[in-house]
């Protein structure tokens, strides 16, 4: 069996060091070793680099490995491509990685995984499909901007650009119907002692139908018994939800949110969804598809999904996320 080793003797001077790998088709590597899913002695090549760009157009695929400098080379020769036979055990030890599960596949620049909930999928940086957490803030409701904030539907809360830091962008210049300002608003989705307290819990979705995957809870009060506690009606009411995972843009999906009160979801960095205001439940939902110009994504690539949404108000909770995104990528 043959596996094709491109060597380009016209690079700068290279080591180049073959590992077996989890095969993922086109997976441009600049790091010095691919992430090994068995063990095998390491195979050295010195008389090149294994990333050549022109082996696509002869093997038709590229071969994964790990380069690093040698000084013997000869930067004055020309470019040569070969294909290496390598002994048959390693081939079918590498088929053997590659064939053992069909669920996960690299795809586009960077190394983005494709795979299903289950499946074994996952992201070309080493990710895994897994259960989403939450990181959940409890405040006291005699914080401005909950059980004492106004009510109303209080859209434009937020800049379209998430912060360099990963959290929200207050967008008006000061108050609004229901947030008293920049400065009350910054420590929703931060921790500041005396001001909150928080907590990790999970957020499993659950698949039904098939092809469709659901958190759903009309009651939903996480941190009753903890944090500063029920101070009003029986209940915690007053708390931020925070949630975060990347996935693969296949096309077709969506992602839908249905709750109280606020609700921001970004994608790419940029907001795809807003829900902001003290309100009873409303749903909205993002079509991938629709949005994509203006979200900067395109399919067969991996981008973040990140969900910020606030309960500020009595008299209910409502949280339920839908989507059709098979794997949300847990690093």
């Amino acid at each position: 069996m043959f596996i094709p080793i491109c060597t380009d003797t016209a690079l700068p001077s290279m080591e180049i060091t073959v590992l077996p790998f989890r095969y993922q088709p086109k997976l441009p590597v600049e790091n010095d070793l691919t992430s090994a899913s068995m063990s095998w002695p390491l195979i050295e090549i010195f008389n090149g680099s294994a990333f050549s760009r022109n082996c696509v157009a002869v093997t038709g695929q590229e071969v994964l490995g790990g380069m690093r400098q040698h000084s013997d080379q000869n930067p004055a020769q020309r470019a040569t491509l070969a294909p290496v036979r390598i002994s048959t055990i390693f081939a079918l030890a590498l088929v053997a990685a590659c064939g053992a599960n069909s669920g996960g596949n690299g795809n586009g620049d960077g190394g983005n995984g494709d795979g299903g909930n289950g499946d074994g999928g996952g992201g070309g940086d080493g990710g895994q499909c897994g259960t989403l957490s939450a990181t959940l803030r409890d405040f006291r409701a005699a914080h401005p901007d909950f059980e004492e904030a106004g009510d109303g539907d209080d859209r434009g809360l937020v800049q379209v650009d998430l912060g360099g830091d990963g959290k929200p962008v207050y967008a008006p210049a000061g108050a609004t119907t229901t947030v008293s300002g920049r400065a009350s608003f910054d420590q929703w989705y931060r921790d500041v002692a005396g001001v909150n307290m928080a907590f990790i819990e999970p957020l499993p979705l659950t698949e039904n139908p098939p092809g469709t995957y659901t958190f759903d809870d009309s009651t939903f009060w996480p941190l009753d018994g903890k944090g500063f506690g029920e101070e009003v009606m029986g209940h915690n009411f007053h708390f931020t939800t925070e949630v975060h995972g990347t996935f693969v843009y296949k096309g077709g999906e969506i992602f839908s949110f249905t709750g109280d009160d606020d609700v921001f979801v970004f994608v790419n960095g940029k907001l795809a969804l807003d829900l902001g205001g003290v309100h009873g439940q409303q749903m909205a939902t993002i079509n991938f598809d629709a949005q994509a110009g203006a979200l900067g994504i395109q399919t067969g690539r991996t981008y973040p999904l990140d969900v910020f949404h606030a309960e500020r108000h009595t008299v209910e909770s409502n949280f339920r996320m839908v989507t059709t995104i098979d794997c949300f990528i847990v690093n």
